[in-house]
């Protein structure tokens, strides 16, 4: 149960259904609280056709049939589709549409992606395993709201999204990798099963799937769902993640992360109070990405390279912020 949302499990039978429906009528009595039959359906497997227009009869339900979404997320247990994620991309799009009118700068749109864009996808993480189509139609969509304020291609993009997802330290910009934070999440799920409490869905895994089994020496069996199959396949990386003591899934993400080497700049940019556009600009330029007259004339869009403060030489990063006579001066 979660606020208005009730799953409520019972045997395929007439006689278990009306039970139910006697338990629900008993609690309406009390509370003056009652279901609406209109907005109710139930879902069945294996049932004869005859019981279940019984049950139709009975309860005033609507027969639904799978899969169907349940607090945002679809309940498979088949492999995750593009499909089936339609109702993730199309809620990350209606977001970017709202904001693409909005005259943001690049330090607004990443703390837009980080803080709204990112928390949506990561509600899925922590639920599925997302498919890699999936996951690179987000970070896409992402990367083209960051460099072009809405759904527009990113041809030009200065810096790649491999790079901006790097922590800061390391030279990017902060934000996460979803492949590997989805990994992360699913680790996470597997100490839940190990440590046996903590939700529902942990105690009905120990009885119904492990049936009192070891996790770490089960195998997956032709009726084991997908979803627990790509979880039994994680459990050697799980194992060695779990021996460095991490707990959380930011723990867990930092330790299963490609890490790379410390850039000597980091503080130079983002040292506190800083100003987020500044430090943008100051970002772009030590990896020589501002669209200089040179690198303008690369991509074909200006043909004259000269400086547009001296008009003498090349107008490169270099030139523009130290060997200018100009700058220089400044």
């Amino acid at each position: 149960m979660f606020a208005d949302d009730l799953l409520i499990f019972c045997k395929g039978n007439l006689e278990s259904v009306v039970g139910v429906n006697t338990v629900l009528d008993k609690f309406y009595e009390m509370s003056g609280l009652k279901l609406n039959a209109a907005k109710c359906e139930f879902y069945a497997s294996g049932i004869s056709t005859n019981i279940l227009e019984f049950i139709t009869k009975a309860t005033g339900f609507k027969q639904g049939c799978l899969p169907v979404r349940y607090l945002g997320v679809p309940l498979v247990t088949r492999k995750l589709s593009e499909k089936d994620c339609v109702v993730l991309i199309d809620n990350i799009k209606s977001r970017l549409y709202h904001w693409s009118g909005k005259l943001l700068s690049y330090a607004g749109r990443l703390e837009l992606i980080r803080a709204v864009l990112f928390s949506v996808a990561n509600y899925w993480c922590r639920q599925l395993f997302l498919p890699q189509s999936i996951i690179k139609k987000i970070e896409q969509l992402c990367s083209r709201f960051f460099w072009k304020g809405s759904d527009k291609a990113a041809t030009g993009a200065r810096v790649s999204w491999e790079t901006i997802c790097k922590p800061k330290h390391e030279g990017g910009l902060g934000l996460k990798d979803l492949k590997t934070w989805n990994k992360a999440c699913m680790i996470q799920l597997i100490r839940s099963i190990l440590a046996g409490e903590g939700s529902l869905w942990v105690a009905w895994i120990n009885n119904y799937v492990l049936n009192d089994k070891d996790f770490s020496l089960i195998d997956s069996g032709t009726n084991t769902s997908w979803s627990f199959r790509k979880l039994l396949k994680l459990r050697r990386e799980a194992n060695a993640v779990y021996s460095t003591g991490a707990t959380s899934i930011r723990a867990i993400w930092e330790v299963t992360r490609v890490k790379r080497d410390k850039v000597l700049w980091h503080n130079l940019i983002w040292f506190p109070l800083h100003i987020p556009k500044h430090s943008m600009i100051a970002w772009m330029a030590i990896l020589d990405r501002l669209p200089t007259k040179v690198r303008l004339q690369h991509m074909g869009i200006v043909t004259d390279g000269l400086c547009v403060l001296c008009n003498e030489s090349q107008e490169t990063r270099d030139h523009m912020f130290i060997e200018c006579p100009l700058a220089s001066s400044v």
